[in-house]
């Protein structure tokens, strides 16, 4: 199959694979909020991106008369780094869930919570105060 036809085939793909797949955006909208995101967060919105744009810079090297392993190395470059990214941010997600999983067992410790003792209550005037 001639590289141009090859190239097209591929930029088809992921152009209308990134239009119809909402995550992707939504994970854009993740990436650009910065800190406001846990981390695990922001590595998967990472991976996404990058598994997205490793095919269209595939399509980009099909344009050129460049030999086949270098399209394909950029493909699987970005393939094998989106799933580094991905694998990383389950793992971060893991480590927040038990770290909220720590927090509440100490809130939850076996004692039982009592409420603080009702405050005094407050003498409510039932006329209003006469001006003088």
């Amino acid at each position: 199959m001639p590289h141009p036809a090859l190239a097209l085939g591929i930029a088809a793909l992921t152009a209308t694979g990134s239009a119809w797949h909402l995550p992707a955006l939504l994970d854009l909208l993740d990436l650009r909020a910065g800190a406001d995101r846990p981390r695990a967060a922001r590595l998967a919105a990472t991976a996404c991106l990058l598994w997205w744009c490793a095919p269209a810079a595939a399509a980009l090297l099909l344009t050129t008369p460049l030999p086949w392993p270098v399209p394909l190395g950029a493909l699987l470059t970005g393939a094998i780094s989106g799933g580094a990214l991905h694998c990383s941010a389950t793992a971060a997600r893991r480590a927040d869930q038990r770290e909220q999983a720590r927090a509440w067992n100490v809130l939850h410790s076996g004692r039982p919570y009592t409420l603080p003792a009702d405050p005094p209550p407050t003498t409510h005037r039932t006329t209003p105060p006469t001006p003088a």
